[in-house]
């Protein structure tokens, strides 16, 4: 959004109510942009690949737990952060079609179909009847409204009902709100279309062509006299300032606290020709209004609106159904025929690209005026966004360098804009004409600094130049004193970075070493590591080194040798293996850095993670694109686009992740989840699915357990599912912790007793008939005899487990070898496909989702021809090994027949498995293949791919999906990944 308004007026806005200057400003930036565009919205989308089978959403909302609850045309569905689970008819829903949603106080949720009401409980849905006994009919859109405590209020057709807690527990009873005497006093009490609590406990309600309020004053009606038109008023919100918000077909409008009329707005979109029967709204946690409107969402207070729609990335031609704020701040949108889509990063991160008016989604450079210009150095020359302006411009060119990569910027005494790019161009921008001017061609200039004294830098990936006083001469001077400093033989002597501390000793980054300027004085104090990055704040410099393992940071000594630095390694931080491609220090203190997956923040303390799960427009970042705001926002450029951190304040807020125990089955049975387990042992698996309630960069979930009883240390996994096959009889204990790596959160342990039960003939009461039986034929058969029986018995039992075991393990033996390939040890056709066909048993009935890929040796047959059979086993074996290292461990690899193989890739799903798949392509042909005798061969494959479960689909079909794919990837080049396209 713009430096001057939108989120940042939002945020003075929820701090500064009172301000009148605030109040005002806000008010006439509204008007001047209420039709313009918004920002880029980082949108997660989750449909019919996510379990969401239905994707008319109709309705929103969060439980007490944590959970999610999706309503829509065709069941309803509970979302865990990882997959969506399905109710119907068979779990007591009087109908598939949600027509609404909502909690009450205690955070239990209500369902509304168009055939009954009824209230959830952990075990399905318990039904709620009108007074009569006849079912509740809900129609669409707003039909429940707390009432204080356990109380509900239900909208079921046009009369009024409340629902209190029965005597029975777990029971509901109903009334209708209002006597026969007062309908037929008030008719329009019989045509009730919405209803809202406000905060003072009276009741709005939409009825008839009106709005009523009823509390303790009786019954207010408000007309076209207190400015509410005749209307059918479908949605009734209360804010939390206690303004009341009316929406209708064609109207907006708004009643503040004590007001007699209404105030109207009129955002865009609002009164057009698409006929509505849901008008969501909600608050979010900066009190901003969202609401929609004919073209997306509508976002805005006190007659301010932002529309967005397509050119935001939301396509929702069909229109917001739904809306919810969750307990995190995360906006939701249910979207009419196109599923659910979570917000990411909603109110902390704004993103621009060339969808707002950015000449190039490649954003190198940042400067902001004293007048609150920003500007944009972007691939394709400056990008400029002046005060009250929503969209950028293009900088006008006509001179050279204008449309080229503009990598710096920065502003002289005199107020001139300068800016340098990739190809060497050196341009002024007159501060009183705006005219801009090409001054020279110098090697690749890669930062512009303006020092204290007024000197203008230019560092190139050559050499440093210094302009001594702007305001007098255009002309850079070449340092050619600092050539015998650095050393004349060296390749590298460019200048990456300058920065100077607040002594005003200035700092470069030159040729993989730190080199100062004090007191006129250049020297090369002695650093850890060679180096190529660096930044200062005012008396602390911060470097980092060229291997991207370590920052080193510590005071910024202006005469010292040697500088006295601490080390801050990466390798055990969210950094580790990332290329440090740019760096800041901000007035916090806190450490930025920009890398290729994304951007990590260090406050001193801890380390904290953007990417685009939270919310950035890309994860590549590009160098140097780091800058720090005024107002101590952030921004990033990437190559593709910028991302604005609105609110870097609250990067490191406490998180709490909800960890939760879904469910527990043991052999195919479900158990409880609440309490300590007593289980029959019948030599079935456990199996027990984890959940965390938190739904920012869930991606990032890795989960520890073990059972104690059964193993001592601890596994880590990214999977939501534990199992373990055949547990012996015992007490074990399921430990289980969880940890979100990027949002640097954690939770748990939370623990689980279970008891399996020895079975019938390992139980006590049959040892004991045992015994008995013993002590009958020791009586009998005399105290030798026994001795001589029990002897041989000892013996036969020991031979006879042996001689089980020995079985067994052949058993064993002769199985796996028949499951396996003999010469690669993969997983055999047999085998493999029978795993497919388990692994779409097991997400069709589950949910989640799953990879095939059906891989094939490009030209193996010249292999052979060329340098025999023997090396084309080699080569076999040596394809297979590289693809076992780098699988998962729920991942399978099998041979299909010759040189084709197929991977079972648990938990990818299109769309968000394909950098998985990528990599692996990239890893496995990545070198040639040494054989006997040291002849080298080079290998590539190719890659068919097919995303899974799809319905009705078999292993044979789903392979047969591949085989098309790769058979493209074959005629397109081979050496290359197709995807399947799913069969209609």
């Amino acid at each position: 959004m713009p430096y001057s308004q939108g989120a940042v007026i939002f945020s003075w806005w929820s701090k500064a109510r009172a301000w009148p200057a605030v109040v005002l400003a806000w008010l006439a930036v509204g008007c001047l942009c209420a039709s313009a565009a918004a920002e880029q919205m980082s949108l997660r989308q989750f449909g019919q690949a996510d379990s969401l089978a239905n994707q008319a959403v109709t309705s929103i909302v969060q439980d007490g737990e944590g959970y999610l609850w999706v309503g829509t045309e065709n069941g309803l569905f509970r979302f865990d952060g990882a997959r969506f689970k399905r109710y119907g008819k068979r779990d007591g829903l009087p109908a598939p079609f949600i027509t609404a949603l909502a909690t009450d106080a205690a955070g239990r949720v209500w369902i509304g179909t168009d055939a009954g009401v009824c209230q959830w409980r952990r075990d399905g849905c318990t039904p709620v009847a009108a007074p009569d006994g006849a079912s509740m009919v809900l129609w669409p859109g707003q039909r429940f409204a707390r009432n204080g405590g356990d109380v509900m209020l239900v909208v079921g057709k046009r009369d009024l009902l409340e629902v209190r807690p029965g005597a029975a527990p777990g029971t509901w009873q109903s009334r209708y709100y209002f006597s026969e005497a007062q309908r037929r006093a008030h008719p329009e009490l019989a045509q009730i279309g919405s209803i809202a609590a406000g905060p003072d406990g009276d009741l709005w309600m939409g009825c008839g062509q009106q709005v009523c309020r009823y509390g303790a004053g009786g019954l207010t009606r408000y007309g076209p006299q207190q400015g509410v038109p005749a209307a059918m008023w479908r949605a009734i919100f209360a804010a939390g300032d206690g303004t009341m918000w009316l929406r209708s077909q064609d109207y907006m409008l708004s009643l503040a606290p004590g007001a007699e009329r209404a105030q109207a707005h009129t955002p865009p979109g609002v009164a057009q020709a698409t006929v509505r029967q849901y008008f969501p709204m909600a608050q979010d946690s900066d009190g901003t209004i969202v609401s929609n409107n004919d073209n997306g969402l509508l976002r805005g207070v006190a007659g301010g609106w932002r529309e967005y729609g397509a050119s935001e990335g939301l396509k929702a031609d069909g229109g917001i159904s739904a809306m919810l704020v969750d307990r995190d701040g995360d906006l939701w949108l249910g979207l009419a025929g196109r599923g659910l889509a979570q917000w990411q990063g909603y109110r902390g991160i704004a993103n621009w690209t060339t969808a707002q008016g950015l000449p190039s989604d490649d954003i190198w450079s940042f400067h902001r005026a004293g007048d609150g210009t920003l500007y944009l150095g972007t691939g394709r020359g400056m990008a400029i966004q002046r005060p009250g302006e929503a969209r950028f411009s293009k900088a006008p060119g006509g001179y050279q360098g204008a449309d080229h990569q503009l990598g710096t910027m920065a502003r002289d005494r005199a107020g001139n804009l300068w800016s340098g790019t990739f190809s060497g161009a050196l341009v002024r921008q007159d501060a009183r004409t705006g005219r801009s001017v090409h001054v020279a061609s110098l090697p690749l200039i890669l930062r512009l600094f303006a020092d204290t004294t007024g000197r203008l830098w230019i560092a190139t990936n050559r050499d440093l130049y210094v302009i001594d006083d702007p305001q007098r001469s255009s002309t850079p001077r070449l340092l050619g004193e600092l050539r015998p400093l650095l050393g004349k033989e060296r390749e590298n002597n460019g200048v990456s970075a300058v920065c100077q501390t607040g002594d005003g000793t200035l700092w470069f980054a030159a040729g993989e070493r730190l080199l100062r300027l004090a007191g006129g004085r250049w020297s090369l104090p002695k650093v850890p590591a060679p180096i190529n990055m660096l930044s200062c704040d005012a008396g602390t410099v911060w470097l980092s080194d060229v291997d991207h393992d370590s920052i080193w940071y510590g005071p910024a000594d202006a005469g010292a040798d040697a500088l006295p630095l601490a080390r801050l390694p990466l390798a055990p931080t969210p950094m580790a293996g990332r290329a440090v491609m740019s760096m800041h220090v901000d007035r916090r203190h806190w450490l930025w850095i920009g890398s290729d997956a994304g951007v990590a923040v260090w406050s001193g303390k801890a380390w904290r993670v953007l990417n685009q799960q939270s919310g950035l427009v890309w994860n590549d970042s590009n160098q140097y694109a780091i800058f720090e705001d005024a107002d101590g926002s952030m921004w990033i450029g990437t190559s593709s686009g910028a991302s604005h951190i609105v609110h870097p304040q609250d990067l490191f807020a406490p998180r709490e992740l909800a960890l939760r125990i879904e469910s527990v089955d043991y052999d195919g049975h479900a158990l409880g989840v609440r309490q300590a387990q007593m289980i029959a042992w019948s030599g079935g698996a456990l199996e027990v699915r984890l959940a965390v309630l938190s739904f920012r960069n869930h991606e990032a979930l890795r989960f520890r357990y073990r059972l104690k009883g059964l193993e001592s240390a601890w596994t880590v996994t990214d999977t939501a599912t534990l199992r373990y096959p055949a547990l012996a009889p015992g007490r074990y204990v399921l430990q289980v912790a969880a940890e979100n790596t990027v949002l640097q959160a954690a939770a748990g342990p939370i623990e689980l007793p279970l008891t399996i039960m020895p079975p019938w003939w390992q139980s006590g009461w049959f040892y004991s008939c045992c015994a008995l039986l013993a002590l009958t034929l020791a009586w009998l058969l005399y105290r030798w005899r026994l001795r001589g029986i029990l002897r041989r018995s000892a013996e036969m039992e020991q031979l006879v487990r042996e001689r089980t075991l020995e079985l067994e393990a052949s058993r064993e033996e002769h199985r796996m070898r028949s499951l396996k390939d003999g010469l690669t040890k993969a997983w055999n056709r047999v085998a493999i496909m029978e795993m497919i066909g388990q692994q779409i048993a097991t997400t069709t009935r589950a949910g989640g989702s799953f990879m095939v890929v059906l891989l094939d040796l490009d030209h193996f047959k010249r292999i052979n021809d060329t340098h025999g059979h023997l090396a084309g086993d080699a080569v076999l074996k040596e394809f297979v090994r590289r693809l076992s290292d780098r699988l998962r461990g729920s991942d399978v690899v099998g041979r299909y027949g010759g040189e084709e193989f197929i991977l079972l890739l648990p938990g990818l799903y299109a769309g968000g498995g394909e950098q998985r798949i990528r990599d692996l392509h990239r890893e496995i042909c990545a070198g040639p293949v040494v054989v006997e005798e040291g002849v080298v061969i080079d290998v590539s494959c190719s890659f068919g791919v097919v995303a899974g479960p799809q319905e009705g689909c078999t292993p044979e079909s789903l392979l047969k999906q591949a085989d098309r794919a790769l058979y493209r990837a074959k005629e397109n080049g081979r050496n290359r990944i197709e995807y399947a396209e799913r069969e209609s």
